[in-house]
Formats: structure tokens, sequence, C-alpha cells
């Protein structure tokens, strides 16, 4: 006959299972705790050299418990750091794209000006500009051939 194989139970579920004993289950739940919690060793020196209130239970189901708790903490404080810092980056990227949109803003603005110059330049005195632009041109056509014969030579 055909009999349904079980799911494996997760190492968590087991931990806060009833049917198993206290320190299995504290083993259990401390293996999901961080790892930067205090050893057994640590957290006997620190309770012995702040207060007696924080000192582990005798019971293991207390200690996992505890165990449980600070590892929530430690994930609460770790989520709101992580919010506050996608907070800052958040504004320093809106601020940057204010600033990005003045600059371009004042570069267009500026660019404008230029032109409207350079027109009203040309409409007052539109020999010296033709011959300004004429003299630009051959010093140009003179610099390109200059670079074309250093090229040509190499």
């Amino acid at each position: 006959m055909y009999a349904p194989q079980q799911q494996p139970v997760p190492p968590l579920a087991m931990a806060t299972a009833s049917h198993l004993e206290p320190n299995v289950a504290a083993q259990h739940a401390a293996a999901y705790a961080d790892p930067i919690l205090p050893t057994r060793s640590e957290r006997a020196r620190m309770n012995h050299e702040t207060s007696l209130d924080t000192h582990p239970s005798a019971d293991g189901m207390d200690e996992a418990a505890g165990t449980l708790q600070r590892a929530g903490n430690q994930a609460d404080l770790l989520a709101q750091r992580g919010a506050q810092a996608l907070h800052r980056g958040s504004d320093a990227l809106h601020r940057g794209s204010e600033a990005l949109h003045r600059r371009s803003d004042a570069i267009q603005a500026q660019a404008r000006r230029l032109s409207d110059n350079t027109s009203a330049y040309i409409q007052r005195e539109p020999m010296k500009a033709a011959l300004m632009a004429a003299a630009t041109g051959a010093a140009l056509m003179a610099l390109v051939g200059l670079l074309s014969r250093m090229r040509g030579g190499r």
C-alpha cells in the first residue's frame, strides 16, 4: 500500500515543538539566532558584570524564548537602520536631481544669451561678422592642414 511521506519539519518548528526536551529546543533556537549574539560564557560574564535580571534561566525554553526575542529585536533594529539608509539615499538622489536640473537650466539660459548676442552683433555689424567668419574658417583650415601633414609624416 502507498503511504504518503511526511515532509521534514523545519528546525525552527522543531524548536518550538512541545515534544522536544527544553535543551534541544534551545539549541535549535540558538542556531537561528544572530551569530553576533554572545556565547553562553560571554553572557554569564556580562550578566555578572551588569545585573542579575538578565541571567539566563535554568529552563531551556525560557532561554530559547529569550534568544529568539533578542534575535527579533536585532532584526527590527536592522530593518529600521535599513529604512533610514534608504530614506537618506532617496533624499540625496532627489537633491542631486534638483541640482542637475538647476545647472541644466543655467547652461541653457547662457547658451540662449550667447546666441542672442551673436545674432544681434551680426545684425549690427554684418561686414565685420562676415570677415571674422572667413578668418576663423581660414584659421581652422590651416590647422587641419597642419595636423594632417604631421600625421602623414609618421
